[in-house]
């Protein structure tokens, strides 16, 4: 829109001097405060001048770029119209997929199902047959089994193995008139790096001529007497200990069944004389004598002594 046309365009020169007063204007706008319709006029024309050299180019400009932008903001309101069809479109066909994977699950669980049942009835016939012959069997040797004898005989020995697994015997330690048992099992252990609790010290066995009866102790834990059995092959390098040994506390099955590996161990180190020979882990054990393996533990301490 152009504001005024009839006025002659003003140079650069007559708009700085417009905006910079001269000396006269100066005197005469202190000589005069009133401003005239001519003046008025006169400024307003100046106004619409400088409006129309630099304000409407920019203007005019900016036209097409604003009817691009609503152009573009009809374009992305379109897209959101069309992204909410999609979604609901995609939102429709998970409902299907949905439903579709319910139908397909029921069917398979009902054939299951039947199956099931049929697989059922035959395995119930079979076991309930085979029941019927394995109780009157079970019914004939249970009762001699389960007899009130050999029920308390079990629960005594699985009494007496773990009162037994708490328990320490020492063999060769010589015995003396009036002599403190605690305080001599308790140098031994100290001998070999242990300091546990030792608790019931006592001689066991018949008191017999030329006979030295072994020393029975208690410790807290199976763990301490573990580390005691383990430690105990530190006696044969001490003096005064060669003859003494440290061994769990077995019951008399075990002491026997131990007394045929310790002959069965002389019985080879006789005849194979080319190995080594000793009992680990109640087992007969024979390596090369270049070889040294690890045979942690008591049992080879004590393969020559048999209570």
């Amino acid at each position: 829109m152009v504001v005024y046309t009839g006025m002659l365009p003003l140079d650069n020169e007559h708009v700085k001097g417009l905006t910079k007063p001269t000396e006269h204007q100066k005197f005469r706008a202190d000589s005069s405060r009133t401003i005239t319709k001519e003046k008025l006029g006169v400024w307003l024309e100046s106004a619409c001048h400088v409006l129309d050299q630099y304000c409407l180019p920019w203007l005019q400009k900016a036209a097409p770029l604003t009817q691009e932008l609503i152009s573009l903001k009809d374009e992305v309101q379109t897209l959101r119209q069309e992204n909410l069809s999609y979604q609901k479109r995609v939102i429709e066909l998970q409902n299907r997929l949905i439903e579709k994977q319910d139908e397909q699950l029921n069917s398979v669980a009902s054939t299951v199902e039947k199956e099931m049942k049929t697989y059922s009835s035959v395995v119930e016939s079979t076991v309930k047959s085979q029941m019927e012959t394995y109780s009157s069997t079970v019914a004939k040797k249970c009762s001699s089994a389960f007899a009130p004898q050999r029920l308390q005989a079990a629960v005594l020995k699985v009494e007496d193995k773990k009162k037994r697994s708490q328990n320490v015997v020492i063999y060769g330690l010589e015995e003396e008139q009036n002599e403190q048992l605690q305080l001599k099992v308790e140098t031994i252990l100290a001998d070999i790096g242990e300091k546990p609790v030792v608790k019931d010290c006592c001689r066991v066995g018949r008191n017999r001529e030329n006979a030295t009866r072994p020393i029975k102790f208690s410790l807290s834990s199976q763990a301490h007497v573990a580390h005691v059995l383990k430690n105990a092959k530190k006696l044969r390098t001490q003096d005064g200990y060669r003859s003494v040994y440290i061994c769990p506390d077995r019951s008399l099955e075990e002491r026997k069944a131990y007394k045929k590996l310790v002959e069965e161990v002389k019985r080879k180190r006789d005849t194979e004389t080319d190995k080594v020979h000793f009992i680990l882990r109640n087992k007969i054990v024979s390596h090369s004598k270049n070889c040294s393996p690890d045979s942690s533990g008591n049992e080879e301490n004590a393969i020559f002594h048999t209570p």
